[in-house]
């Protein structure tokens, strides 16, 4: 076997990427049958930019189909179903918004419309976990970076970690 061919994409660029979506599986932050079929969907052929454009419009219907699965899923009070389903989601926006950074374009608006799509089915994942998050700001060089801390589920758990450091 060749290891330096992949089975999905000409373009390497999007095969390193869609093996990092596929990673999130085992966290449940995507699914590997939405993936293969979102990247069997992506056009092989053309420029770079119709293949980058391909690229962002099946990562995004897959990512508010994953997000209407969701919704549909809290509106049943399924909420582990949800949640998963909002982490996916969450997953294939950001996906979808990666290559849209370009010099060319560095405000692009969708960037922005993604980045707000993300965060929202993030945030609403977020929600329906058992443990809750706490939303804190990590102090770096003069500013603060967004972050979210979540405590171990067990009292004894959480002192062995913090004994361990």
């Amino acid at each position: 076997m060749n290891t330096t061919s992949n089975p999905f994409f000409e373009e390497k660029l999007f095969y390193f990427e869609f093996i990092r979506v596929i990673g999130k599986s085992v966290n449940k932050g995507a699914d590997i049958l939405e993936c293969l079929y979102t990247a069997q969907k992506i056009k092989q052929s053309g420029t770079i930019i119709e293949k980058i454009a391909s690229w962002h419009e099946e990562w995004k219907k897959l990512a508010l189909r994953t997000q209407a699965i969701a919704d549909n899923c809290l509106a049943k009070n399924h909420k582990v179903s949800a949640r998963e389903a909002y982490l996916r989601a969450a997953e294939y926006f950001r996906i979808a918004e990666f290559y849209l950074h370009t010099p060319e374009n560095p405000d692009n608006p969708e960037m922005y419309s993604l980045w707000n799509s993300w965060k929202k089915c993030f945030a609403n994942a977020l929600k329906l976990f058992e443990i809750p998050f706490e939303v804190i700001k990590v102090p770096y060089e003069g500013t603060t970076l967004p972050g979210y801390f979540l405590p171990a589920q067990n009292k004894e758990l959480r002192k062995n970690n913090i004994d361990d450091l």
